[in-house]
């Protein structure tokens, strides 16, 4: 028991003692109480404070010691706890902050990489044009799936393109397709292309990135009959397909 709890215990005993003396049958309250001369008063206040120092408490006392011993643990768990959180405060404001983990020193990784298409000379396809033709300077892979009558009239190519570079090819890395036809003079003309404009739904060109090592097919409509093809170049990126083209 701490010395505050103490002084607390022996201030309340010594009022309960005083309470009891003043309250006692035996005990007469003034020097003109009728019957007990003032010696035997006086001894009889001797007697009564004799009788406390040899009991023990009285149950009210201990009851109300317990309620003050109490409020006097809450009052030092009160304070005990504003001093745990003042002292963490100012912890956390000397406290360093931590780096950021973008001021690591590990060598970052470059994703400013971007696609970077190459001048070459165009690839001449003019054998098995069903097969797939590799563009050096996009590095794809161009193939023709087949050539249909278009739905507006005219002629619609299918090409598959796969990108084997390690970055994305972007929507604009190849200009539009072109054809030519040859007639049996051997006079080349060249054919007027189909927009995806004017002809909703017939034309499928490249309008996203395409993703590395990621396939796609492209549809490309030209003003032409479906049977003068038999004698054809249909240029692509930097690919060029010549001879008749496969038909379904």
């Amino acid at each position: 028991m701490g010395p505050l709890l103490r002084a607390t215990f022996a201030e309340l005993i010594q009022r309960r003692k005083m309470h009891d003396i003043e309250s006692s049958p035996g005990t007469v309250a003034g020097p003109k109480a009728p019957g007990m001369p003032w010696d035997t008063r006086m001894s009889v206040h001797a007697t009564a404070g004799a009788r406390w120092n040899d009991e023990k408490p009285a149950e009210g006392v201990v009851q109300e010691v317990i309620i003050r011993i109490r409020s006097t643990a809450r009052i030092i768990a009160v304070t005990m706890a504003t001093v745990i959180l003042v002292a963490c405060s100012g912890d956390s404001t000397d406290a360093p902050a931590p780096e950021s983990e973008s001021a690591s020193s590990a060598p970052g990784v470059d994703e400013t990489t971007s696609f970077t298409p190459k001048q070459v000379e165009p690839v001449i396809v003019d054998e098995n044009l069903a097969k797939p033709a590799h563009d050096p300077g996009l590095n794809v892979d161009w193939q023709i799936m087949s050539v249909n009558y278009g739905n507006y009239g005219g002629s619609v190519i299918h090409v598959l393109v796969t990108n084997r570079n390690d970055v994305p090819l972007p929507a604009d890395a190849f200009a539009p397709p072109t054809l030519a036809i040859s007639d049996y003079s051997g006079k080349v003309t060249e054919i007027q292309r189909m927009t995806k404009d004017e002809y909703p739904g017939l034309v499928s060109a490249l309008d996203l990135p395409l993703g590395p090592g990621a396939s796609t097919n492209l549809a490309y409509a030209f003003q032409t009959s479906y049977g003068s093809l038999y004698n054809a170049e249909f240029k692509i990126g930097n690919v060029i397909f010549k001879g008749s083209l496969p038909r379904s």
